[in-house]
């Protein structure tokens, strides 16, 4: 017979044979005699979920004896939480999945407790050298907790080749620091954050003088500039008689007069230096200027 014509339903039969199949199992039952036969009625209980500090589960179900129980596919909602599941105790590890079903379950009123995992969330903080290298390596931090996290900068600067480092920012192009190694920075509860290094070219200075600006026509003169940076290219302008090599600058000059001369040192990466001064080139008799053939007395004695 049908389940609903087992749960109470009479047979006008001297003899009735009856058999309840489910998935969980079936009885069996016979009756005989005069009277009617009445099959007996399958017992049913209640399935309470309770939210166990959350809120939106399913509501209580129906569970028919020797039936599986079906756990409905409504889960529950917990601020910060994460829902794992039911069971049978509000402490409970969760045994019971919601959308399945189950067999062999207690054919009593109970309730089914949800159970409950507090979320995590991850703060990353992560180092751009931004054209450099050797930038600290990405910090990450676990909690529970929706308030930001609290990283403090590492000791490691990265490098630059020609470039001087001056802190950290959170924009790739800015030209001022807004943080420092060895200082703090927050990053929201569950979000990530990029600090790029911040760069200034470096500059090359000039760190010596001509030791001599004052010479004679015919006479030789040579001078060699001192940088902060090793491996400069030297070039020089403002009298033709001067040429650069190899870092020096040298020449002889052919004619008296006044030389603004500069003094340029270069190098890839770096902001190129200049020096300036004055030459002073006097006729080889120490005029500055010296005479015409024109002009030139001739002294006879007689």
């Amino acid at each position: 017979v049908s389940k609903s014509f087992a749960r109470g339903h009479s047979a006008q039969s001297k003899s009735v044979s009856w058999r309840v199949v489910n998935s969980s199992g079936y009885m069996n039952g016979t009756s005989s005699g005069s009277g009617p036969a009445t099959i007996p009625a399958l017992g049913s209980h209640t399935v309470t979920f309770n939210a166990n500090g959350g809120s939106g589960g399913p509501s209580s179900t129906t569970k028919w004896e020797y039936e599986d129980l079906a756990i409905p596919s409504t889960v529950p909602t917990r601020a910060n939480y994460r829902f794992l599941g039911w069971s049978t105790s509000p402490t409970g590890t969760a045994a019971y999945e919601a959308g399945k079903t189950y067999s062999g379950t207690p054919d009593s009123n109970y309730t089914l407790y949800a159970v409950w995992k507090q979320a995590e969330y991850t703060s990353t903080l992560i180092f751009d050298a931004n054209g450099g290298s050797g930038a600290p390596s990405k910090l990450t931090d676990t909690h529970t907790s929706t308030s930001a996290h609290t990283f403090t900068i590492p000791s490691t600067k990265p490098t630059k080749s020609g470039y001087i480092f001056l802190g950290w920012s959170d924009s790739k192009t800015a030209s001022a620091a807004s943080y420092q190694p060895g200082g703090s920075i927050s990053v929201p509860y569950n979000g990530t954050k990029t600090l790029y290094a911040v760069w200034e070219q470096a500059k090359i200075t000039i760190t010596s003088n001509p030791a001599l600006t004052s010479l004679k026509v015919g006479q030789a003169w040579s001078y060699t500039p001192a940088a902060s940076v090793d491996g400069c290219a030297v070039s020089v302008s403002g009298a033709d008689w001067l040429s650069a090599s190899n870092g020096k600058v040298s020449g002889t000059p052919t004619k008296a007069g006044t030389y603004t001369v500069t003094i340029t040192l270069e190098k890839d990466g770096y902001e190129s230096a200049t020096q300036t001064f004055t030459l002073k080139v006097y006729s080889a008799l120490g005029f500055d200027s010296e005479p015409s053939s024109k002009g030139i007395l001739t002294y006879v004695s007689g």
